[in-house]
């Protein structure tokens, strides 16, 4: 296997690199698989078969499974990770990081395809590793992306902006400038913290339909991880507007709408997890987890609420299965794709509970 890996990241990483960048090279993969119940309610909307109560097994590899390498040459780090699934299920090579940075005189550059900034996920397992994505926690995906770090924790990141569904038919998205991020990460003694502002424009245009917008967006968030003994307490929070269009996944309620005169009708956001962690043996942990977000769009409140607990078990070095509780809600029904649920799904989704296991085994 690991062998197979190398072969893979070497031929992906020879455009144009040197040999000693691989000299310090480490070689990895994660596999990753979901074998959970997942029980549907809707809002006594029937599907096709007449249920409006559906219970259905999920037993796949999961899409965010892995392989991958890393390499330092001097001042120079670099990464690159191929998933072997698609965000749809399909088995296909996508790369999901491909980066560099460069080590200064009083702080770092990067470059390339990687996490935004403002990324922090729970230890939620269900869904391809959900971590809460759409229930307080921020993702927007790996990004293309300059970013520098000071060593005094500021950073400044220009990530390719982010261009969403048109709210005028056949308008035309122009980006005017990048999506920009500016932030803090601090440490004080088993506490870490941090804290940003992003903010994302696309300019909309259909001089037919005498239409030509800005659509702006913002988020600004703060977290923190404090460890105290064996306790882990882990928390983010974060304030809005127009996260959809901003480029935050699963938030089928974040977009900013047409108000009653025609003009662009911004939606508000707000929201956060907050996650518990501690090992119960040497073998076995436990963590909780709750999270919860609101999205103010055109006068109704769109909630989204999450709880879980898992148990991750260590089979052994590199093995582990994380059996799992979840129970997801939405105030108002929404569509079934706002969470990875498998294929038989009911309408107008409101409750969705699910138990089983995810089992990983890192290379």
């Amino acid at each position: 296997m690991r062998n197979l890996i190398k072969a893979m990241c070497v031929a992906g990483l020879s455009l144009g690199m040197a040999a000693p960048a691989f000299a310090a090279a480490q070689y990895y993969g994660s596999l990753r698989y979901d074998t959970f119940y997942v029980n549907q309610k809707s809002d006594d909307a029937k599907n096709i078969a007449g249920d409006d109560n559906v219970t259905t097994l999920q037993n796949e590899l999961a899409s965010n499974s892995r392989i991958g390498v890393k390499f330092t040459n001097g001042d120079l780090f670099g990464q690159f990770e191929i998933g072997i699934k698609d965000y749809n299920g399909s088995n296909g090579i996508s790369t999901r990081l491909m980066y560099g940075t460069y080590k200064f005189n009083g702080g770092s550059l990067l470059i390339g395809q990687t996490y935004t900034p403002w990324k922090m996920f729970t230890a939620q397992a269900y869904g391809n590793d959900n971590g809460n994505k759409g229930f307080g926690a921020l993702y927007d995906s790996r990004q293309p992306q300059v970013k520098i770090t000071l060593n005094n924790g500021i950073y400044l990141t220009l990530v390719t902006p982010h261009n969403s569904t048109a709210l005028v038919a056949n308008s035309v998205h122009y980006n005017v400038a990048p999506k920009v991020g500016v932030g803090y990460n601090g440490k004080a003694g088993g506490t870490t913290f941090g804290a940003g502002f992003a903010f994302n424009t696309t300019k909309e245009q259909n001089d037919a339909a005498n239409w030509d917008e800005d659509i702006n967006s913002f988020l600004i968030y703060a977290r923190a991880a404090v460890n105290v003994a064996s306790v882990t307490v882990k928390s983010q929070i974060h304030y809005g507007q127009n996260l959809g269009n901003f480029g935050i996944v699963q938030r089928p309620h974040a977009f900013a709408t047409l108000d009653a005169t025609g003009g662009v009708d911004n939606t508000d956001g707000w929201g956060g997890f907050l996650q518990v962690g501690t090992p119960l043996t040497q073998m076995v942990a436990m963590n909780v987890g709750a999270g919860f977000i609101r999205d103010s769009q055109a006068d109704t409140d769109y909630d989204q609420t999450t709880v879980f607990i898992n148990f991750p078990i260590k089979i052994a070095d590199g093995f582990q299965v994380v059996p799992e509780f979840d129970y997801f809600h939405y105030n108002n029904a929404v569509p079934t794709s706002a969470i990875a649920l498998p294929s038989s799904l009911v309408p107008n989704l409101k409750d969705v509970y699910v138990f089983g296991a995810k089992w990983q085994m890192d290379f």
